[in-house]
């Protein structure tokens, strides 16, 4: 009994010693140092960090209609109608189609083409003339103008305000992220691409510049005259490999469009031959067939897929079907307008024929012996 005993104790102090030393620091994995240099991610935080990346200050908006503007002469908003008990107050100004806005004691003042500080700049030299040393306080409470427009696959397309530092991905964040072609969203798949329209000009160069040197400037930068630019961004490598150099910055009145997936037709004897949209957890062979339920059993392993080309012309691509979806053949990526039609096998047809009378004949003699 003393040495079971013992004997016990004895395991009981080793165990514990082993738990002991377990819980030591010692014991904890070490990490080898990570040497970050060379990481793709790495050369993209850079590149985001450079000035074509950086979002254009707010003093270099240039003012033009429906901007909501607000005007302070600190110490004299009583020039501006203000009494004693409301000096704290500003002047809300609204500029409308009018390039010129019309303010107390000074009249007329061109608003159109001009930056927040070149018309703060104005009003101080036309209020030098009524007061000595005016104190100017010209602040832009709504830019009319600093938006962007976002359309295509997403949840809520419309337009929405650009905030400083706003990229692509605080666009699509504000529409609602893309649409996945679900009855709750109504709205079909994205593409494998995302566009953005952007005006070639500055809007200040079209409202300073005479109409001739315009027609030059568009003609030299795009050889045509169309006052946009299209800006390619690949899907896969911008949302699903996440690399941040597609992550461009917005700029005002920037399109963001993202086109609808492209639709393949899928016939003959598959279990449910339909139209189906394509995105970007729907491109292949294999996920096609399994979205329409695959082929019938009296469907021909070789299916035919009818791809007509940008030129007109008519491609046919014959690939094993059955052996694609057993992994035995590579999967094939489809487009846009792919036709795939499944043919109907003699030998298979004959197989399904004898399997339907065989059914149709037992459930007849189930039915005749049956007793309720």
């Amino acid at each position: 009994m003393h040495r079971i005993l013992s004997l016990s104790l004895a395991t009981f102090i080793l165990v514990l010693s082993a738990g002991c030393a377990t819980r030591g620091p010692s014991s904890k994995p070490v990490l080898p140092p990570t040497d970050f240099e060379g990481i793709e991610w790495e050369e993209s935080f850079r590149e985001l960090s450079r000035q074509e990346y950086l979002f254009p200050e707010r003093t270099e908006y240039v003012i033009g209609p429906g901007d909501l503007l607000s005007l302070t002469l600190v110490g004299r908003q009583d020039i501006l109608g203000f009494t004693e008990e409301d000096s704290d107050s500003s002047l809300p100004i609204r500029v409308t189609e009018n390039p010129y806005i019309v303010l107390p004691h000074i009249g007329a003042v061109r608003a159109h083409g001009k930056t927040q500080l070149e018309l703060e700049r104005d009003l101080r030299e036309a209020y030098d003339a009524v007061i000595r040393n005016p104190v100017v306080v010209l602040r832009i409470d709504v830019f009319h103008y600093n938006q962007v427009t976002v359309l295509g696959s997403v949840n809520a397309p419309g337009r929405y305000v650009l905030q400083p530092g706003d990229t692509l991905v605080d666009s699509l964040f504000k529409a609602g992220g893309f649409s996945t072609g679900s009855r709750d969203s109504r709205g079909l798949p994205p593409a494998r691409i995302i566009k953005i329209y952007r005006e070639k000009l500055p809007r200040r160069d079209r409202i300073e510049q005479p109409v001739e040197e315009l027609m030059r400037r568009l003609r030299e930068d795009g050889g045509d005259l169309s006052t946009r630019e299209e800006i390619v961004v690949p899907f896969d490598d911008f949302i699903i490999r996440g690399k941040l150099t597609h992550n461009l910055p917005v700029l005002p009145n920037d399109i963001v469009y993202i086109p609808p997936a492209g639709t393949v037709s899928v016939q003959g004897y598959f279990t449910q031959p339909r139209v189906v949209f394509l995105g970007p957890g729907l491109r292949l062979l294999s996920e096609v067939a399994t979205e329409t339920g695959g082929q019938k059993f009296k469907a021909a392993s070789r299916v035919e897929i009818v791809r007509t080309r940008g030129d007109g012309s008519v491609e046919s691509i014959f690939v094993d079907l059955r052996r694609i979806m057993k992994r035995k053949d590579p999967d094939i990526y489809l487009e846009d307008n792919d036709k795939i039609v499944a043919y109907l096998h003699p030998g298979r047809a004959t197989l399904d024929a004898l399997f339907s009378i065989f059914r149709a004949s037992a459930q007849t003699g189930v039915n005749a012996t049956y007793t309720p």
